[in-house]
């Protein structure tokens, strides 16, 4: 098969790439190494929580650089693809702001960064990045598609929210926590956020525009995964009171804003490139179609996740309210029953027209 110019999602090689696209490659590239080696020889406490305050908004920045440059490029394609991207260069910048006030009141001011006012703008990214994701160019579908897809996005979304809920939120609201209400809300609201995020990717890849590029998606997926994570171990950490500003934990933001600069570069290249009537390399539709399938059987899959939840409430003595496991498990069996039911009578209609062809050969060729 003969792969034009324009199939080419991404060359990094290519020469005729802006300087923006080389400047943060290698930024991306030169920081990360020196924040690495910085973790591993420097040992002071102090000094870690310095170098992390000091370097994470440069990480920041340039993923909100390289979301911009994702639409400036993207508004050849689609307007509202590229008012989609600058949503989620917003939001990132909001990302970064929060950065920025954390290091002038931890390091300026000398106080504690939680809670303060740094947490405005790091609550506001998660509204923002949900825009951004709503705004995105949806796939045509037919009803019957949008319909399945809908269901397999809610049995994802459903078993999320109870793992969250088992595991995070349950636990700050439930046990009887004598902190301030300020930190107890914002404790749970980082999770609560994280859930929106996950939400919002969710809506990207089950109802992708084509022109939102597949390795744009799954680089900015896989990088909002690492921060969804890294906020959950945060989260967790404090609320058992041992978390150490600069240390370990602190990379995988600094991984996650990295993934989420290259899917904006990413983006901003193959924009350059795309044509709606190009044909797609082999290799690229062998991707789709295992993604597709992955995606298939994905919700049956996280129903037996949902059972794990349940088991693990009844041994852990949880202190969690288990109404909402209940319900929640619930809704993914009945979920999952309609899924099923939409499937066999699609199946069935498929069986129907087959022998109805059949039958039209076997008329014709008698």
């Amino acid at each position: 098969m003969k792969i034009g110019k324009e199939c080419i999602l991404f060359n990094a090689y290519r020469k005729k790439h802006p300087k923006i696209f080389w400047l943060i490659v290698a930024l991306a590239i030169l920081l990360p190494s020196i924040s690495i080696g910085l973790e591993l020889f420097v040992k002071d406490e102090y000094s870690l929580t310095v170098i992390s305050d000091i370097t994470t908004p440069l990480y920041n920045l340039i993923a909100t650089i390289a979301l911009i440059f994702a639409a400036k490029q993207s508004s050849r394609l689609s307007k509202r693809l590229a008012l989609a991207c600058g949503m989620l260069a917003f939001a990132q910048f909001s990302f970064t702001l929060w950065d920025i006030l954390l290091a002038v009141i931890e390091l300026g001011l000398k106080s504690t960064p939680f809670p303060s006012i740094a947490d405005g703008p790091y609550l506001l990214f998660y509204p923002l990045f949900f825009a951004g994701a709503l705004l995105l160019p949806s796939k045509r579908l037919s009803p019957t598609e949008w319909l399945k897809r809908t269901l397999d996005l809610s049995i994802v979304m459903i078993t999320a929210i109870l793992g969250f809920w088992v595991y995070l939120i349950g636990p700050i609201i439930g046990t009887g926590t004598t902190s301030p209400f300020l930190e107890t809300f914002l404790t749970a609201a980082y999770p609560v956020g994280d859930l929106l995020v996950f939400c919002a990717l969710l809506i990207i890849i089950y109802y992708r525009s084509e022109k939102f590029i597949l390795g744009s998606i799954w680089i900015l997926a896989f990088g909002s995964i690492v921060m969804i994570v890294t906020d959950s171990i945060f989260s967790y950490q404090s609320l058992l009171g041992t978390y150490i500003s600069g240390g370990v934990l602190d990379l995988g933001w600094i991984l996650s804003y990295l993934l989420i600069a290259f899917a904006g570069v990413y983006q901003a290249d193959a924009a350059q490139t795309y044509k709606e009537d190009a044909t797609l390399p082999y290799m690229n539709l062998f991707i789709r179609e295992r993604i597709s399938q992955a995606l298939a059987y994905t919700p049956y899959i996280l129903v037996v996740g949902a059972y794990y939840l349940l088991i693990n409430y009844h041994y852990a003595e949880s202190p969690i309210n288990p109404d909402v496991l209940f319900f929640g498990v619930g809704c993914i069996i009945g979920l999952v029953i309609i899924r099923q039911i939409i499937a066999m009578i699609e199946n069935n209609h498929l069986l129907s027209n087959l022998r109805k062809a059949l039958e039209q050969g076997n008329l014709q060729a008698s």
